[in-house]
């Protein structure tokens, strides 16, 4: 009987080291997953870019992202109190440029669509959003606890809407983060 309990004891401990180290080394690879995504260098041509156009601004971020099946590097930045994220090319063209803009700096024809087709619905934050010479704004409506998010052109076409929640505000939101003081 001692020679089960202690074959038990041992089989037991056995499992629980190597419980333990299969967490350490899952956590290990998940922090380096995690430090690959956020050591994303941009192409020279793109920061000089960046930097000749927006000299006083602080990069927050800089990621890829693929759009229209093509890969950008999109870098976030804050000039002043202005946030503004951009697509750039890989030899620094900028493809979309979205600012953040009061809402009520939205034209008057896209504040009178969202007036017509949410009477219930208070605008919260709008974005212009150019690509070439196309300007667009999406614009976080809120009613109560319900938000949604709307994309109309310049005429105050509405192009797309969607339901958003409180999650997905507060990871797009930049009114709370903080430069990245290297840059």
């Amino acid at each position: 009987m001692f020679k089960t309990h202690l074959n038990l004891s041992l089989i037991t401990l056995m499992l629980a080291l190597l419980w333990s180290s299969a967490t350490v080394t899952a956590s290990a690879s998940e922090k380096n997953e995690a430090a690959e995504k956020e050591n994303v260098t941009a192409p020279q041509a793109v920061m000089a870019a960046f930097h000749k156009a927006y000299p006083k601004a602080s990069i927050r971020d800089v990621s890829t992202e693929t759009k229209y099946g093509k890969s950008y590097y999109e870098i976030e930045s804050i000039d002043g109190d202005m946030h503004r994220d951009l697509l750039y090319t890989p030899d620094g063209k900028v493809f979309e440029m979205e600012e953040q803009i009061a809402v009520s700096d939205l034209p008057a024809a896209v504040s009178a669509s969202l007036k017509k087709e949410f009477p219930k619905g208070e605008p919260k934050k709008a974005e212009r959003i150019t690509r070439d010479k196309v300007v667009e704004y999406e614009v976080l409506l809120e009613n109560g606890e319900k938000q949604m998010e709307v994309l109309l052109d310049s005429s105050g076409t509405i192009k797309s809407k969607a339901m958003t929640t409180e999650k997905d505000e507060n990871k797009e939101n930049h009114e709370s983060d903080e430069p990245d003081e290297d840059d």
